[in-house]
């Protein structure tokens, strides 16, 4: 998840020496996993703190949870850092860069909270903010999160939202009032720029493949007959690899420090479709692993 501090109150107390500061590293960790896109408004911010108490009492997820009166906290090889609730007043303004809504909505946050819980955990990992426990190793169906050894918690019922929505109140409290007004102030086009964005990523075209001419399908099987023998011929695994040639051929796609590639989050595409034989996804190394470039050409949307 890449955010955007151009309209981050405190963008320069965000960096140190160029590099994000740990609560701003850990503040885009929990807002990946809490589906939570933008941190403008007191909603904003009661939306995060009720969907993170979710994540740390309901499905015990959070390591150092609320851990001698310390919010969050996490242990590197040199220190234990930590947060409290008030220390969250430092990022407002910071919103995703590919978000196309002011966060999940609540039935879909709980679908897809398993792989938004690894994907969190995995870049926590990789940024030193180790702040999930067991998350890595999660799956779903909808019904809750499964853990590898670890059991099923099932979705929270009423009692536990409603006790996440008491409990966000009270943390709002921390966050003072005058902050949201004098950042509104300082920034008036900001909500404005951010739904005009957000109603220009609704209209883009999504994939098809049954919409694509039957010449372009004969290519594309021929394609990859080069690299699926016909008792291992998989149609859906077709569909999904041709899906990904057409996110590469369009710019659907993102680089990040470690070459793997992440899809833009207004792109319907499950990443872990084409994941790599041996475990793990890499969709620059798939792209690679079948010369998807060779179907740019046929799958490169035209202009209007």
């Amino acid at each position: 998840m890449r955010v955007n501090l151009s309209t981050a109150f405190y963008a320069e107390k965000l960096r140190e020496n160029g590099q994000f500061n740990p609560l701003l590293k850990a503040t885009v960790i929990l807002m990946l996993a809490t589906g939570v896109n933008r941190l403008y408004t007191k909603e904003d911010y009661h939306l995060f703190f009720k969907r993170l108490l979710l994540l740390g009492n309901h499905f015990k997820l959070i390591d150092r949870f609320f851990l001698d009166e310390v919010f969050l906290s996490w242990v590197t090889d040199t220190t234990t850092m930590k947060i409290s609730v008030s220390d969250f007043s430092n990022v407002i303004g910071i919103q995703s860069v590919d978000a196309f809504e002011r966060a999940l909505p609540d039935e879909k946050w709980m679908y897809v909270l398993p792989k938004m819980i690894s994907m969190a955990s995995t870049l926590g990992i990789f940024s030193g903010v180790d702040i999930f426990k067991k998350a890595i190793s999660a799956s779903g169906d909808g019904k809750g999160i499964t853990f590898k050894g670890g059991g099923q918690v099932l979705l929270p019922d009423e009692i536990a939202i409603a006790e996440a929505e008491i409990g966000a109140q009270r943390m709002l409290k921390d966050i003072p009032d005058e902050l949201f007004y004098e950042w509104a102030s300082t920034f008036p086009a900001a909500e404005k720029e951010f739904d005009d964005y957000a109603a220009d990523i609704e209209y883009i075209k999504q994939f098809d493949f049954d919409a694509l001419p039957e010449k372009t399908k004969a290519a594309i099987n021929t394609h990859f007959k080069q690299f699926f023998k016909e008792e291992h011929w998989d149609e859906d695994e077709i569909r999904n690899l041709t899906q990904l040639a057409w996110i590469f051929a369009n710019g659907y796609i993102d680089d990040d420090q470690h070459h793997i590639g992440r899809v833009k989050a207004y792109i319907d595409f499950d990443e872990s479709s084409v994941e790599l034989e041996d475990g793990g996804i890499n969709l620059f190394a798939t792209c690679e692993m079948y010369a998807l470039e060779d179907l740019h050409d046929l799958l490169k949307e035209k202009s209007d």
